[in-house]
Formats: structure tokens, sequence, C-alpha cells
């Protein structure tokens, strides 16, 4: 991405279908503004149409043209300002929240907000507990994408303020054995993917405040081969009474918690060895979820009861 920014101030415009409309910023920072009209399958600036202004004073119009623009394709919005020799994260930027399209290949009016910092926000899909569920945003304009920061949010929605602006990716994990670090070959990992990609600009346009949605797979073990657990519950579904088995190794002992769909804790039990258990009959109709968690394990799963 920072190569493509510094490429455009020697590439031309191709004259063709246009874009056009007015970039604001309040800030105080100042440099070399790109203007991009990204669209799928094209997420970098310098293949894109795209138009640059020098040291511009805001609000700041601003018109591209190029021949890929053209009807029917939906094109998002993008505006970066390069405050020193190369872009970097914090910069000024911003992305018209909403996709574009043209008509007879012209698109007016299309304005887009800057500014130094925003908001990273959506909700994790996610069948297991909510517990450990943890945010990386990584700083797409390094080549590959650079870790920037790491946050607990330990719920399926989130929102992450004070991200610094530009370009991120961002990825959700099940942090099973609160390192506070992704530890890919035992902890499940997604990154959000979107119509640009894994790509999101954070900035201006509120695009990435509760838009960054992801779909993280189920649990997967930290699993040594001489430290098998599990766990299950029956009957499953059920109308009436359900029973918990469990099986640890021999001396092993873990916590077995039972949650609501919405993240709350209703049950934890400090479990030995092997036994069973009845849950409350209490309990409403609903989806559940329970996970079994040692020193160096961890399985879930669902009850669903259908009084």
């Amino acid at each position: 991405m920072k190569k493509a920014l510094c490429l455009l101030m020697l590439v031309g415009i191709v004259f063709g279908g246009s874009i056009s409309g007015t970039v604001y910023y309040t800030g105080s920072r100042s440099g070399t503004m790109f203007v991009a009209a990204l669209y799928p399958g094209i997420t970098d600036f310098m293949s894109a149409p795209s138009t640059m202004v020098m040291f511009p004073s805001f609000p700041c119009s601003y018109t591209i043209n190029s021949s890929s623009i053209v009807d029917g394709t939906s094109y998002f919005l993008a505006a970066v300002m390069m405050t020193g020799l190369g872009p970097s994260s914090g910069d000024p930027a911003g992305m018209k929240p909403d996709p574009v399209f043209t008509t007879d290949s012209v698109a007016t009016d299309i304005n887009i907000v800057m500014t130094d910092e925003g908001t990273v926000g959506g909700y994790i899909f996610y069948t297991g507990l909510p517990d450990n569920l943890t945010i990386n945003i990584y700083d797409a304009y390094q080549s590959p994408p650079v870790l920037e920061s790491t946050h607990l949010v330990g719920s399926y929605s989130y929102h992450i303020e004070h991200i610094p602006a530009g370009p991120k990716e961002v990825q959700a994990f099940d942090d099973i054995n609160h390192n506070g670090v992704l530890d890919s070959l035992s902890e499940p990992s997604a990154y959000f993917t979107g119509p640009l990609g894994n790509l999101i600009l954070v900035g201006g346009g509120g695009l990435s405040d509760t838009a960054v949605i992801i779909y993280l797979t189920d649990a997967v073990s930290e699993r040594k081969a001489n430290s098998a657990i599990t766990v299950a519950a029956y009957p499953n579904p059920s109308a009436g009474a359900v029973n918990l088995r469990y099986a640890l190794p021999i001396g092993g002992e873990g916590i077995l918690r039972l949650s609501t769909i919405d993240g709350r804790t209703i049950m934890r039990k400090e479990v030995h060895g092997q036994g069973e258990f009845a849950l409350p009959s209490s309990l409403p109709e609903g989806i559940y979820f329970y996970r079994l968690t040692t020193f160096d394990n961890v399985t879930n799963g669902k009850i669903i009861l259908t009084r």
C-alpha cells in the first residue's frame, strides 16, 4: 500500500467516466491527498481510479477521471493524506460509508470525511463462548500487514475506539490459553472479509464503526496427545432433563461452565477425573453453551432445550 501511494505521483490519468465530490477534514495535518475509487478485486490506490492533490485546502473538491469507471460497478470512495515521505498509520483517512454507482459513467456530490483516528466495531459470529474473544488490528499500509494492536473484547459484539486512521485488516480469535497472543495452530481465528477483501479503512465516514462482521469457526482445542478431555450433553436436544458427562486425564482438573446464548455464565463447576451431573430443571427453553477448560486444553458444545 505504501509503495502504491508513492507511485501514484508518477501515474497519469486516463480519462473516461468520472466521480467527483468534496473531501472534508478539520484536523491540523497537511500533506498529499489521494482519493481513489476502490472496487471488488481492486483494493490498492495505484490500481484503482484515483486522483492526487498536494497540500489541499479544506473543504477540497476532487474529480477522478478514468476509463475504468463504468456503470454497474460498486465503487468505494476513499481518501488518505500522506503527511510524510510515505503513508503511515494515523495519517488522515476516510471512506464514503455506502457504495457508489455511476449513471452514464458519472457520479457527483460524493463527499468524504477524513479524521486522524476512528472506531472498529461489529459482531463476531461464534458458536463457542465469548469470554476470551480477542481482536487483532493490522496496519495494512505495510506489506505484509503488521500487527498494530490487540484488544480483549470478551463479547460477541465489540466497539474499539481511538484506532489510528488508515487501511487495516481485522482478525478475531479465541484466546484459549489467555496469553494475549494468537497461537495459530491451536486457537480458532478468522479475518474480516468484505467487498474489498480483508481491507477496511478506519477513519471518517463511520463504515468501520459497526460493519466489521467476522465469522469464526468452532473452537479448536489446544490438545496434546496425552491430555485429551471430553464432555457431552445427553439427551440433546431435550424437552426435559439434561445430563453433562465429562472425562479428564488421570489427575486432571478443570472448570466446566454453562452460559446463555448472550455469553452470560449461569453455572461454574470445578471438576476432576470423570463424572456427570444433571443440569437444573428450572432452565428455561433456549440455547446454551458448555465449555470444559483445563490447563492446556478446552472443549465445548451446545445444548438445545425445547420446554
